[in-house]
């Protein structure tokens, strides 16, 4: 289990106080709130990354051996991909096996010692893990559980695995309106 640090002199740091004069304190707003990253792909890293943008600890959990699946997109910058750097800058990264009760019980006890919990997983999976919004509340009550879904928790594509083409297919064709 390794937990990475973060330097408070990052260059996406100097480059938002360079381009907002004046504006320091916004890049420590929420400095002291601590938020557990669950997610993966885009609207969840992406929303965690401003949050820790704005200087909340953001611990992001990924998958024991494999890490986040956007390690693997390209394109990639000195062996890196681009595309994870973009969206998991500022952030800590701790790898655990959720399916296994010992990474469980990390998982919850990092929740125990968090202001927010962030997870985009389909419907059910995190309270399968033990990690569900209603279990880790019982354990600390102030937590914010925030879950993005592409299609909500409840209703007929609530289990739908977010596919590209799905969307449009959907809700027709997007250029009749123009």
């Amino acid at each position: 289990m390794r937990l990475g640090g973060r330097r408070e002199d990052e260059p996406h740091r100097r480059f938002l106080t360079l381009c907002n004069p004046g504006r320091e304190n916004i890049l420590s707003a929420l400095k002291g709130i601590r938020v557990l990253d669950f997610s993966r792909v885009l609207a969840g890293p992406y929303s965690t990354m401003i949050l820790s943008d704005l200087g909340a600890e953001v611990i992001k959990v990924e998958r024991m051996k494999k890490g986040d699946l956007s390690r693997d997109s390209v394109p990639f910058v000195n062996g890196q991909s681009a595309y994870f750097i973009s969206v998991n800058r500022g952030k800590k990264s701790i790898t655990l096996n959720l399916k296994e009760p010992e990474g469980q019980d990390v998982a919850a006890r990092l929740a125990d010692r968090s202001d927010i919990v962030v997870e985009n997983f389909r419907p059910g999976v995190m309270d399968r893990l033990g990690l569900g919004a209603e279990t880790l509340h019982k354990r600390n009550p102030r937590l914010i559980y925030a879950s993005v879904t592409g299609f909500g928790q409840t209703g007929p594509y609530a289990q739908h695995r977010r596919s590209r083409g799905f969307g449009l297919g959907e809700c027709g064709d997007a250029r009749g309106a123009l």
